[in-house]
């Protein structure tokens, strides 16, 4: 059976090269649904998981944004974008990234420097947008 939306909770799983040992699984999430939609790697092995959480006690750490902005089932909740040492074991920084309504992280990439960049989607017109080429939404 499909799980329920309600129940939903972000994962990170690392498997041995074979693939035949998993090396650490760990869930990161709230009290309601948080799902992981993208994941990177630095050169000294961190691990970078972006995705969406409707959970307003999302565990953050080190944050931009340590507030959750908003959002429900209908709207979506914030984005997230992570940071786990190679071991997956200890938390670096996590942090919430949206405004009043949805956002939803769509892609995550690294550079040589361990800069995070994170991509996605948008419905609030208070996103918080720093050094912006566009500084205001024009959607719909």
């Amino acid at each position: 059976a499909r799980p329920s939306a309600a129940n939903l909770q972000a994962f990170v799983t690392k498997f041995s090269p074979d693939g035949k040992t998993v090396l650490f699984t760990t869930y990161f999430g709230g009290s309601r649904q948080d799902g992981a939609s993208s994941l990177a790697l630095d050169a000294a092995g961190n691990i970078y998981v972006a995705g969406q959480t409707e959970s307003p006690d999302f565990p953050t750490l080190s944050a931009f944004q340590s507030a959750y902005g908003g959002g429900d089932r209908e709207t979506g909740g914030d984005a997230f974008v992570l940071k786990l040492n190679p071991a997956g074991d200890t938390l670096l920084y996590s942090t919430f990234l949206g405004g009043a309504r949805g956002e939803m992280a769509r892609g995550l990439a690294v550079d040589a420097s361990g800069a995070a960049y994170l991509c996605g989607m948008t419905s609030s017109t208070n996103f918080p947008v720093r050094n912006a080429i566009q500084a205001t939404s024009r959607g719909g």
